[in-house]
């Protein structure tokens, strides 16, 4: 998959990437290419298994180069979580692969209700 170039979206404001899985140097690469001195927030929406399965060097970059927007342009830093994960454990988690933007305090954790998503009636789950 090509990057996602933010260089055009010159009044971009508000970002929200949806991690479903443990890679996020996908995030990285497109916040690399954003040129809107507009942004106010930076969002990161976190699926429940994100953390399991987490490539570290991809969230020290991340780590960094969100430390640098803030220092930039001060956005609203968020990490957005189910709230079927309990709140210490995802600081926790957070604080491991996020650790510059935690020890800085300048990421906020926001909790988001759990939405049970159904099984398409021709696919049965794994178990």
């Amino acid at each position: 998959m090509p990057p996602l170039d933010l260089s055009e979206a010159t009044k971009l404001r508000d970002i929200v990437f949806r991690c479903k899985g443990s890679k996020v140097d996908w995030v990285t690469r497109a916040l690399h290419t954003a040129k809107s001195k507009n942004i106010q927030r930076i969002s990161l929406d976190l699926s429940r298994n994100v953390f399991w399965q987490t490539i570290l060097n991809e969230w020290s970059h991340l780590d960094h180069l969100l430390v640098q927007f803030w220092d930039l342009y001060s956005p609203s830093l968020q990490v957005m979580y189910e709230s079927t994960r309990g709140w210490e454990d995802l600081r926790n988690h957070v604080a491991r692969v996020l650790p510059v933007l935690m020890s800085r305090e300048i990421i906020d954790l926001v909790e988001y209700p759990y939405v049970e998503q159904p099984f398409p009636s021709s696919t049965a789950p794994f178990i």
